[in-house]
């Protein structure tokens, strides 16, 4: 493939998030992409009627639709099958890919010799927020231990670092190579919310002997949570954290040698105790800013 043809195929697996499709979808049509693979996991809204317009608009968009949910991580299988460029993009239905983001992670997975370059994911956190904003708000890091500690199941992917740096896994929106994407499936036994299941792939990925690597000039934004509804997260805090609690505990268990394979500091135990210690801490927290709004109302 000449370095002058479009090298990309995204695929976008979505569920319930017609309302963003005609926002989101368009950003990851930049000038490397050969094709747009959207994987709808039987959604019960419009989302069949949102594809055929998207497709009418955009000849690189194709839509398959799952016969019934499979989750995230049949879609992406599904997705990734399709691709006959030479590497593959995993986005998101509720982020907005930068212009020039797959240039430059196209340039780094070059330069580096990397086999997957993850983007820089920065989070809206209202409708007043801006993009300015939450780039303003990124961290400086020096080492690649700041932008992941896999040991300690801490990551910061919107870190800024002054260059690509190697890491042991990335954000979900990454770049890979085809045939490495192809070899290694995602697990569908994730369930819920399918709580690190990138993650999982990654490790595999990592495993395999693929290297990774960190790209913080590529940025993709998400959607703040009031335009983000539908997808993983349609569900109530209890539920979800029920599963992020049971498919951390999965993919720890199941991928102890992984795991110790991309960092030697790696304990599966350990690893869920900071991990429970963590979501309990951010619970309390939670519940003591509400309770303050509250007395602050009555004052």
């Amino acid at each position: 493939m000449s370095d002058s043809q479009p090298k990309v195929t995204v695929v976008v697996p979505t569920y319930k998030r017609a309302h963003l499709l005609a926002d989101t979808i368009p950003s990851y049509l930049q000038p490397e992409v050969a094709q747009l693979v959207l994987v709808d996991d039987c959604s019960p809204d419009n989302t069949p009627e949102v594809a055929k317009a998207l497709m009418q608009r955009y000849p690189q968009v194709t839509y398959l639709r799952n016969s019934a949910n499979g989750k995230q991580t049949t879609s992406k299988n599904r997705g990734k099958a399709l691709a006959q460029t030479e590497f593959i993009y995993f986005g998101d239905d509720d982020s907005i890919l930068n212009p020039g983001a797959l240039g430059i992670l196209l340039q780094t997975a070059k330069d580096t010799a990397s086999d997957i370059v993850g983007a820089s994911a920065l989070y809206l956190r209202d409708d007043n927020d801006t993009e300015a904003a939450v780039i303003e708000r990124r961290k400086l890091a020096s080492r690649a231990d700041d932008v992941v500690n896999l040991s300690r199941l801490r990551f910061d992917f919107a870190a800024r670092v002054p260059q690509a740096v190697e890491v042991p896994v990335c954000h979900a929106s990454f770049l890979i190579r085809a045939d490495a994407a192809k070899a290694i499936d995602f697990d569908t036994g994730y369930v819920g919310n399918c709580y690190r299941e990138e993650t999982d792939y990654l490790v595999r990925c990592r495993a395999s002997g693929l290297k990774i690597s960190y790209e913080p000039r590529a940025l993709q934004i998400n959607l703040p949570p009031s335009q983000a509804t539908g997808g993983a997260r349609g569900r109530g805090r209890l539920s979800y954290e029920s599963y992020a609690l049971y498919n951390t505990a999965r993919f720890l268990l199941k991928n102890r040698q992984a795991l110790k394979q991309a960092d030697r500091r790696c304990n599966v135990a350990l690893m869920l105790g900071w991990y429970v210690r963590g979501r309990v801490s951010a619970a309390l927290a939670r519940a003591a800013s509400g309770l303050s709004r509250k007395l602050s109302g009555r004052s």
